[in-house]
């Protein structure tokens, strides 16, 4: 910040103005996860305990484990006068996310358009994570991946898919990756050894 006040003080606000910018926006997105994760784990206590008391269980036990699998969202709230972008709001659009994500997507827009109801947001996937577990045989790991590479290991994300096999052109189906993007995040998910999680047929460096 200090040598951003610099700058503007030698050369002005026109060399500044998109740093300063980027700045606001990254506390203000903190800002809103703070209260929109405080609010969402709020909402999913009240639940848990009607829930647990409906069915007559042991209360706490039945609310820490509906707070330990609740999905926790951070957005990064990125002013696209500030920012490069990337994929156009088309191709956005398009990307298919299980249903769960979903919803925690709408859920966010929800919150986000209560406060700031003459913007508008446009969920820009190549630009973030997911924090996935993931149970091995004998251990369970949590990984972080890009969001392209999390919709894809979230095809195999019910239990009874597990042995399951799709072709590439299932997954772009089913996903709506873009061909280059997938094909990138594919290899790293089937190929590279060290990140290698998917098994591929033939097991060959080419897609």
């Amino acid at each position: 910040i200090f040598a951003v006040n610099r700058i503007r003080e030698e050369a002005g606000t026109s060399f500044t103005s998109k740093l300063e910018g980027m700045f606001r926006d990254v506390k203000k997105s903190k800002e809103l996860n703070d209260e929109f994760n405080g609010t969402s784990k709020a909402k999913a206590k009240a639940k848990a305990r009607v829930n647990a008391r409906a069915r007559k269980i042991e209360v706490e036990k039945e609310i820490e484990s509906e707070i330990e699998n609740k999905l926790e969202l951070e957005v990064n709230i990125l002013t696209s006068t500030f920012w490069p972008q990337s994929n156009s709001r088309e191709v956005d659009n398009k990307i298919i996310y299980p249903e769960f994500l979903k919803v925690k997507k709408d859920e966010y827009n929800e919150f986000y358009y209560r406060k700031h109801s003459g913007r508008f947001l446009n969920f820009t996937s190549t630009f973030g994570t997911m924090d996935i577990k993931i149970q091995f045989k004998k251990k369970k790991h949590e990984i972080n991946i890009p969001i392209y590479g999390g919709l894809i290991l979230l095809l195999w994300s019910e239990v009874d898919q597990r042995d399951c096999k799709f072709t590439m052109k299932e997954i772009e189906e089913k996903t709506m990756i873009p061909r280059n993007d997938l094909i990138r995040n594919l290899q790293g998910l089937s190929v590279a050894a060290r990140t290698r999680l998917l098994k591929k047929e033939p097991p060959t460096r080419g897609i």
